[in-house]
C-alpha cells in the first residue's frame, strides 16, 4: 500500500503547503500521522484559519515565544499544531462555539523547519469552507515562500455538479476564470483547466517548489475513470510534477500516481 508521503516523494526538511478545496485538512492530518509513525516530529500550522485539531497545540502571538515553546516541545514521533491566536466560533450559528486557530505569518514555516528535531512542516494555506472546488481570490492562497511542495486539492464530487455555492467556494471566481456560466455542469475538462491556469490551482506556487495535484474522494470505479480523465492531460503539462488519485479518509489513501 502506498502512503501519502511516498506518493508526494517527501524528503526530510520539506515544507508542504496544501491549497484548493475538497479535503486539505484531511490530507494534511493523514500525512502528519504517517510521518509521525515513521518517528518524525511534524509541525502542523496554517497561514489562514483552521478548526483546532486534537493533540498538542501551541498558540502564541509573539514569534520569539512561539519559537521557544515549539523548541521545548519537539519530540520524535510527535505532531504539534502551531498557531498565532485562538478564537471561539459558532459555526453554524446557534451551536456551541468551537476553537478556531488563526494562522502564522507566511515567513514563519521556514523558521520552524530549521529548528532541531523538526522533520517536516505542514501548512494549510487556503480556505474553502468545506466545498469540493474553488478558484482563489486576489488575496489567496497564502503559500509560504519557503514551501518546497505545494499540493493542490480538488474533490472528485465536484464533477457532474452545477457550478454554484453548494459545490464551489467563490463560484463567481471559478466562473470568471474558466469563462463558464453559473450553473454549468462541471466536467473533467473544467477541472483540468483549473489546474493548468496560472491564476487557478497553480497560483502563488514558489518557483522552486514541486507542484502536486491531489484528486480526492475517489471511492469507486466511476470516480476513478473520471479522475483518470483529469490526470492524463495534466501529466502532459510542464510545471505539474505529478497527479495523485486517492481518498484521504480511506484505509488506502493513494490509488494511483501519475508522474509528469
Amino acid at each position: 500500500m502506498m502512503l501519502l508521503d511516498e506518493a508526494f516523494e517527501l524528503q526530510p526538511g520539506d515544507i508542504v503547503a496544501a491549497v484548493g478545496a475538497g479535503g486539505k485538512t484531511a490530507i494534511l492530518s493523514r500525512l502528519a500521522g504517517e510521518l509521525a509513525a515513521h518517528g518524525h516530529c511534524v509541525l502542523s500550522t496554517t497561514t489562514t484559519h483552521i478548526w483546532q485539531p486534537a493533540g498538542p497545540c501551541i498558540v502564541e502571538a509573539d514569534e520569539a515565544a512561539l519559537i521557544a515553546a515549539v523548541t521545548a516541545a519537539v519530540r520524535p514521533g510527535r505532531v504539534i499544531t502551531v498557531a498565532a491566536e485562538r478564537e471561539f466560533v459558532a459555526d453554524p450559528p446557534g451551536v456551541a462555539p468551537r476553537p478556531k486557530l488563526v494562522g502564522v505569518q507566511p515567513h514563519l514555516p521556514g523558521r520552524l523547519q530549521k529548528l532541531d528535531g523538526v522533520a517536516h512542516v505542514l501548512v494549510e494555506a487556503d480556505g474553502a469552507h468545506g466545498r469540493a472546488i474553488k478558484a482563489p481570490a486576489e488575496h489567496e492562497p497564502v503559500i509560504p515562500p519557503s514551501a518546497t511542495v505545494v499540493v493542490a486539492v480538488v474533490g472528485i464530487d465536484a464533477v457532474g455538479q452545477p457550478l454554484g455555492k453548494v459545490i464551489a467556494h467563490r463560484p463567481e471566481r471559478l466562473s470568471a476564470l474558466l469563462r463558464i456560466e453559473p450553473g454549468t455542469i462541471l466536467t473533467p475538462q473544467h477541472i483540468t483547466a483549473l489546474f493548468e491556469h496560472p491564476q487557478g490551482g497553480r497560483k502563488g506556487v514558489p518557483p522552486l517548489a514541486r507542484f502536486v495535484v491531489f484528486i480526492n474522494k475517489v471511492e469507486n470505479e466511476t470516480h476513478l475513470a473520471t479522475a483518470r480523465a483529469i490526470a492524463a492531460p495534466l501529466c502532459r503539462r510542464s510545471g505539474i510534477d505529478r497527479v495523485v488519485i486517492g481518498a484521504a479518509h480511506a484505509p488506502q489513501p493513494v490509488i494511483e500516481v501519475w508522474p509528469s
